[in-house]
């Protein structure tokens, strides 16, 4: 059997997840390499929404031969496009696009799935849904009115939660509503931590609360590239993902600037790569611009593949998390840094990252206190960078494909 597989002679499962690949998306990746693993019959139902573009590197490749893919085209028409325009440019209720722009995906994906059921001689058992998008949580009540299955609702993030929800007030009522129906109809909840079941969990009684499962985001061992970290005469630091919410790489500049009045030597042949698209605003000075030359770099984005050399031959990686308590939120970035085999810097609150650095044993500071922030740096640069494979593969393990895939396939049994 291979490494990455999870064997299994279970029934069929229909699997609605708008992002899988090629579309380049931390939900794309993690939702298609744990469904990758899987070793059963997938009916599997996805977007394809040409606006978000393509990795080449990026695959989806169901282990079953008796696996259906089924791409149903996201599509808006100009005349909605531009009044989303409007309305939105207004700052006027959102209610209209909830819970997000691919509610429109909904009716022509149940119609593709609905064709293929009526021609296929394999009918799926179960119902599994992968959020986000939540619209794919809204065709899952409506696959669960249609067809009775038994259906396991997935969330890689919180929904309807006040400190993340980018809508208006309006909106967040809403979203709450169909979150609500969601967690009473679904016959199982997937969450990614503890902490976010605790969190969403809360306002919901005993019995709907005892649905819930935890099924942490997983990485592929056999997707690194061979060779790993050689020293060069550079000290690199890299981040690699997105920013959005209050996770801003601005949250280095003041730990930097402590470190060049305290302890200016710990910086000389050090860079810290960024590799992302940073939203900064051109009509304000960017706050990186006084730090020196060469210490703090921009790059931009990279296919998966290269994202993952990148960070075996880093002297560290370094994980900026959103500032908002409790920190519920499992960043996927984290779980692959895992598998790089390098050291981890994390400026992260208490929370799901805190406690997978700590386990780790990573070095680690609450980005609320930059003083924490630049001693962590200090620590780590006063020392020679490690040989790989750095971090206990005791911990590491938990988290690999197989391992989660196998924990997957059980969740599953659970529903019959």
């Amino acid at each position: 059997m291979e490494p990455n597989r999870a064997t299994s002679a279970g029934p069929p499962i229909l699997a609605v997840s708008f992002l899988l690949p090629p579309t380049p998306s931390a939900q794309s990746i993690q939702i298609g390499r744990l469904l990758s693993a899987l070793d059963r019959p997938l009916v599997v139902l996805k977007g394809e929404d040409a606006a978000m573009g393509q990795d080449p590197t990026l695959a989806f490749t169901p282990l079953h031969p008796k696996t259906t893919v089924l791409n149903v085209p996201y599509a808006i028409s100009g005349t909605r496009r531009r009044f989303c325009f409007h309305w939105q440019r207004l700052g006027l209720p959102f209610i209209w696009n909830n819970p997000d722009r691919f509610r429109v995906w909904i009716k022509p994906a149940l119609s593709a799935l609905n064709a293929h059921l009526k021609n296929c001689g394999l009918m799926p058992q179960i119902i599994v849904t992968f959020g986000q998008p939540w619209s794919d949580h809204l065709a899952g009540l409506e696959l669960k009115r249609r067809l009775g299955l038994p259906w396991a609702a997935h969330f890689s993030d919180p929904w309807a939660d006040d400190d993340l929800f980018p809508g208006d007030r309006l909106s967040l009522r809403w979203n709450k509503a169909r979150q609500r129906r969601v967690m009473e109809e679904a016959d199982l909840l997937i969450f990614v931590s503890p902490e976010t079941v605790e969190r969403v969990m809360a306002p919901f009684p005993a019995r709907v609360r005892t649905k819930a499962r935890v099924l942490p985001h997983s990485y592929d061992p056999a997707q690194y590239p061979a060779g790993g970290f050689k020293p060069g005469l550079v000290r690199v630091i890299r981040y690699l993902g997105d920013f959005y919410h209050s996770r801003d790489p601005r949250q280095l500049v003041e730990p930097l600037e402590i470190l060049l009045k305290t302890s200016p030597q710990l910086l000389k042949n050090v860079c810290f790569e960024i590799f992302s698209d940073y939203p900064h605003d051109p009509r304000f000075r960017a706050p990186f611009e006084d730090l020196p030359p060469g210490l703090l770099s921009f790059k931009g984005k990279v296919p998966y593949r290269e994202s993952l050399r990148l960070m075996c031959q880093a002297d560290a990686l370094l994980l900026v998390n959103m500032t908002f308590r409790p920190a519920v939120w499992l960043p996927s970035k984290l779980i692959e840094y895992l598998g790089a085999g390098r050291p981890i810097l994390g400026i992260t609150p208490p929370g799901a990252a805190d406690r997978v650095l700590r386990d780790i044993k990573a070095w680690v500071a609450d980005p609320q206190d930059p003083q924490a922030v630049a001693r962590m740096l200090a620590d780590f640069l006063a020392q020679p960078s490690p040989p790989s494979p750095w971090g206990d593969e005791k911990v590491k393990e938990i988290y690999q494909v197989s391992r989660q895939a196998r924990a997957f396939d059980g969740l599953l049994a659970e529903l019959l």
